[in-house]
Order: C-alpha cells, then structure tokens, then sequence
C-alpha cells in the first residue's frame, strides 16, 4: 500500500536529512494513512504526522505555502473525524503577521470549527470571527 511507501521514504530522507523532500513524505504519509483508516478501522490518522511536516515545511523548507497546503489538509482530516476545537486549533496556529488575508481566511475556518464543536463554544466563535473580519479590512 502507498502508506508502506512514503513510510520508507519518510525514514530515508530523514537519515539523509533531505528535509525538503521529508517533509512531503511524511505529509503524504499521513495522507495515504487518514485514506486507509476509512476502509481499515485498525488503522487510525497520524496527526503528529502532518504537525512535523508544517513544522520542517516553515523552518527547514522555508516554504510557508506548503505548509498552508499541509495545514488545509490536516484539518480536513480531523473535522473527518469529529475534531472540530484540534482543528480550529491547527487553523489558528497558522494566522500571523505577514499575511492579512491568508490569516483572516484561517481564522473565518477556525470559528466555524468552534461551532461545530459538541458543544459548541459561541464566544470562541464570536471571538475568532470578529478577529477575521478585522483582518479582512486590512487588507
């Protein structure tokens, strides 16, 4: 299976501190693994998989883009499984000060997830959607 392979890879570059093609392996990794985990139930989605992953892409890599790109994939991943507040959280760990739009858009997803959360936290909603609409007009 694919998972198996980007595995392999992952342990590969890592050795050979290839750090802009590990950080793709192991996001890919976790993809192929969160893919798997929705026909084997023995299987279960690697969230600290992706977290190394945005993390190399924003510190080795210097590649914030992917690490966005890794970010939107990661929170698809657990509002799949009902993690709403971890993804708003993986959302909002991604905002900052360089980019107002890019941020705003975050954070706009961030208060969703807040409110699609059992229960749902209202004031976090409203917190995070009144922060993006600021954002919104700075830009």
């Amino acid at each position: 299976c694919s998972h198996q392979h980007y595995y392999t890879i992952k342990k590969d570059f890592q050795a050979d501190e290839a750090w802009s093609y590990y950080a793709p392996a192991v996001e890919l990794a976790a993809l192929s693994l969160f893919m798997l985990s929705l026909t084997d139930p023995g299987k279960k989605y690697r969230a600290d998989y992706m977290e190394e992953a945005i993390t190399k892409y924003l510190t080795l890599c210097q590649s914030p883009e992917f690490a966005v790109r890794a970010t939107l994939f990661d929170a698809m991943c657990l509002k799949h499984q009902g993690l709403f507040v971890e993804a708003a959280n993986c959302y909002i760990k991604m905002t900052n000060e360089l980019s107002d739009l890019r941020s705003a858009m975050l954070l706009e997803q961030a208060a969703y997830c807040f409110l699609l959360s059992n229960p749902p936290n209202i004031r976090k909603y409203g917190f995070h959607i009144v922060l993006s609409g600021y954002r919104f007009a700075k830009t």
